[in-house]
């Protein structure tokens, strides 16, 4: 079993999110030189990372001390 303190997946959390940032600003500043269909999934993979940072952030704030892990 791993374990992770709330740092950590404050840490995680903030490392998504910038990802997602950076994909958001990549796609918005070469719109017109890339593929609509990489733009649609760039942006997707953005949502996708964002979604998942505000999963663990509810995670922490909630206090919740299990994550389920779906397969």
């Amino acid at each position: 079993m791993q374990s992770f303190t709330k740092i950590e997946i404050v840490w995680i959390a903030d490392a998504l999110d910038d990802r997602a940032d950076w994909l958001r600003d990549f796609v918005t500043s070469h719109e017109n030189e890339m593929i609509a269909s990489t733009c649609m999934a760039a942006r997707l993979r953005a949502d996708q990372l964002a979604a998942a940072a505000e999963k663990l952030r509810k995670a922490v704030e909630n206090g919740n001390k299990r994550i389920e892990i779906k397969y």
